[in-house]
């Protein structure tokens, strides 16, 4: 595990004590209630880790993070004019976009 990688990642949400899941297929952090909501989804459509433990890291979970981002997420989903806010994870994350996301997450 890359302990430097995982302090990077850490970092960019720190202070943000809701973030307790990292999407890893989605390159996204999550809150504890959005984690619970992807934990129930495959593997394929999200792979969730637990920001505590912080062995469950490896250099490819690390580097879909760095690929990745919730930003990078939100602004995918726009370009191809989904609507982010009052629709359902199922929604985003099981589309042809959705699946194309995390494919150019996972290089």
């Amino acid at each position: 595990m890359n302990v430097v990688g995982f302090t990077i990642i850490l970092t960019k949400f720190q202070g943000d004590k809701s973030i307790a899941y990292a999407s890893v297929t989605n390159g996204i952090f999550l809150c504890n209630l959005c984690g619970q909501v992807h934990k129930s989804y495959n593997n394929d459509i999200s792979y969730i880790v637990s920001l505590d433990f912080a062995g469950d890291w490896d250099e490819q979970k690390l580097n879909s993070m760095f690929m990745g981002g919730n930003s990078k997420l939100k602004q995918f989903f726009e370009q191809y004019n989904m609507p982010t806010k009052d629709v359902t994870p199922d929604y985003k994350y099981k589309t042809q976009a959705g699946c194309y996301y995390r494919e150019m997450v996972m290089i």
